[in-house]
């Protein structure tokens, strides 16, 4: 979709990046990002409004695991939904990143 205009806004490589984060930060978190929202206005408050689901419900997540792992995915998160979208990681950086973090542990 690189170069397709919706609504004004550019879809690009760095859209997957911020839907990889936002799918990571429900997995850790187990809650639901903009329940609060109405539909209506969703796509204006992320991409205008440069709104993001909290941080404190992830930093709780990552604050249980301790550690390396728990702290790369909260990175990969953050930088996945990066408002600039030229300082959102690439979707093979957060799959790099991810994987170097998850190591031995992805296989056990």
């Amino acid at each position: 979709m690189q170069g397709v205009l919706t609504s004004s806004l550019c879809m690009c490589s760095g859209c997957d990046a911020y839907a990889l984060a936002i799918v990571v930060w429900e997995l850790v978190t187990l809650l639901r990002p903009f329940s609060d929202t109405p539909e209506q206005v969703l796509s204006g408050a992320v991409g205008w409004g440069a709104q993001r689901p909290p941080l404190a419900p992830l930093d709780e997540a990552v604050a249980e695991q301790h550690g390396e792992v728990a702290s790369a995915v909260r990175d990969a998160v953050v930088n996945g939904w990066a408002q600039d979208r030229h300082a959102r990681w690439a979707l093979p950086g957060m799959y790099a990143a991810l994987e170097l973090a998850l190591g031995d542990g992805a296989a056990e």
